[in-house]
């Protein structure tokens, strides 16, 4: 427990490595020489994960923002091809009026 990438420590036991770094018990205790350094490891590998996962994030949104974009120029140019003057008939009820003259 509390390892999630190769030996690395996950953000829960690196807080707790962390507090018994700083912590007085450390000192009168001992811990092991390797320790400090694999919180630095182990935070560094947590930001760059963070940083990964905002990445992702950012190219999904970029994403969904051209696909929405991309829809409403559609819709814009159906509307504009409904439009044209060969759709844009009269109205049966003028037809039929000026057909009877």
């Amino acid at each position: 427990m509390g390892h999630a990438n190769g030996g690395l420590l996950d953000e829960v036991a690196l807080l707790e490595a962390e507090r018994w770094l700083q912590s007085p018990d450390a000192d009168e205790m001992g811990f092991d020489q390797s320790l400090p350094e694999l919180a630095v490891w182990s935070r560094a590998a947590i930001a760059q994960a963070a940083q990964e996962q905002e990445d992702v994030r950012r190219r999904e949104l970029a994403q969904a923002q051209a696909l929405a974009e991309e829809q409403t120029w559609r819709a814009e140019e159906q509307a504009a091809a409904s439009q044209t003057p060969a759709n844009l008939a009269l109205p049966p009820v003028l037809v039929s009026g000026f057909s009877k003259r």
